[in-house]
């Protein structure tokens, strides 16, 4: 079943977390805080030049899942310090 481009857009406009010259972060963490704890954050990445994806998840929240993600991309230069 097929989207509508509007809803693409739309869906994509709300999941902008970091809007930069260069490079947009596109991405949605979430946690289960049970016994175990388990965090993840998943998107991409839209630079100049390519697309990355990425899917992190960790023994910990959706906020460790996106700091280790975005730490990780910026060590590779995909992103800018």
């Amino acid at each position: 079943m097929p989207f509508q481009k509007k809803t693409i857009k739309t869906v994509k406009r709300i999941m902008i977390d970091d809007d930069q010259d260069g490079y947009t972060v596109h991405g949605k963490t979430g946690s289960i805080l049970s016994d175990m704890g388990l965090g993840w954050y998943v998107g991409y990445v839209e630079t100049d030049k390519d697309t990355w994806v990425f899917a992190t998840n960790v023994a910990g929240s959706g906020a460790t899942a996106k700091e280790l993600t975005l730490d990780t991309m910026t060590k590779m230069k995909i992103l800018k310090e």
